[in-house]
């Protein structure tokens, strides 16, 4: 990616989530991440959208507890990045 990595500092246990939905301006890559590892890494093209909720596959955080999510831009342009996470923190 042409832009500095940027952390998005959070805590959940993956396998809590009921719905993701990531979208950007510009061709951006969002990196789920654990405190050791990519859980799932995403690249979008510009003002496309990415999204899973449950019944729709098998949950892609599944066992993952994360840490933070690290985004990127693929341009030198500045855009707009938009994470939602639904999950349930009574699981």
């Amino acid at each position: 990616m042409v832009s500095k990595q940027v952390p998005i500092i959070t805590a959940f246990a993956g396998n809590d989530v009921l719905m993701i939905g990531i979208e950007s301006t510009q061709t951006a890559f969002a990196d789920f991440r654990s405190t050791g590892a990519s859980v799932l890494a995403k690249s979008l093209p510009a003002g496309e959208a990415w999204s899973w909720w449950t019944g729709l596959a098998t949950n892609p955080l599944a066992g993952g507890a994360i840490a933070k999510v690290v985004a990127s831009n693929g341009t030198t342009t500045a855009g707009t990045l938009s994470l939602g996470v639904l999950y349930n923190s009574v699981a």
